[in-house]
């Protein structure tokens, strides 16, 4: 309900602005569909500590509303794996290491408007993106220990599973490249400002989202 909630919020904020200049043109919507790559990164906002980096593949969808406007939502899923050798959790004597595994797979989805500074018949576009992120984070942490044999104790492994939901206000610049009638590639750098809390691998503060990839414009 309230990754349903946030994605209703994202198309609100994304179609806002659009409404009333839709209501004084009839611009001929054309949708276009891509796909690509999503990069996310807190590196650019990190003032200590490591940053954290993830990687995904990408798809968009959208309609023109006219030569300068569209609204467009997407879809990315990024994996990350991390091992954590020798671990100590809590309570756990510091004679006995362990294993720590984290496993995130991390659901993206920004719900944009667009607006195009240069439209066609330009080839080159330069453009400005704002609206809502989702991102949605199932994470498992797996805590495996051997201990010695000498001790006499047995290995046991130990697994917790978290899912967390975050929501976003996001606003960048971006490029477009008209290779054809129907075929345009993209390029996107949005900052993400986190609603509430963020994701324990992001930043508390703001985190980059690099989309790239390629639209065809279907009509």
């Amino acid at each position: 309900m309230r990754f349903a909630t946030l994605l209703a919020t994202g198309l609100f904020v994304a179609a806002s602005p659009l409404a009333s200049f839709a209501q004084t043109t009839v611009p001929v919507s054309r949708f276009y569909a891509g796909v690509g790559a999503s990069l996310l990164t807190d590196s650019p906002f990190k003032d200590s500590g490591a940053s954290s980096t993830i990687l995904g593949p990408a798809l968009t969808a959208g309609v023109r509303l006219s030569p300068r406007w569209a609204v467009q939502a997407g879809a990315a899923l990024a994996w990350r794996n991390q091992t954590q050798s020798p671990y100590f959790p809590p309570g756990v004597p510091a004679s006995i290491p362990g294993t720590l595994d984290t496993h995130t797979a991390t659901l993206i989805v920004p719900v944009l408007g667009r607006f195009t500074f240069a439209p066609a018949p330009k080839r080159f576009h330069v453009e400005a993106l704002g609206g809502l992120t989702v991102l949605r984070a199932a994470t498992t942490y797996t805590y495996t220990v051997v201990p010695p044999a000498s001790t006499g104790q047995p290995s046991r492994q130990e697994t917790e599973r978290r899912n967390q939901l975050s929501g976003n206000v996001s606003l960048g610049p971006g490029v477009r490249y008209t290779v054809g009638p129907h075929v345009e590639l993209t390029g996107h750098a949005l900052v993400n400002a986190v609603i509430g809390y963020s994701l324990a691998h992001f930043t508390d503060r703001a985190f980059l989202n690099v989309l790239v990839g390629a639209h065809y414009t279907f009509g």
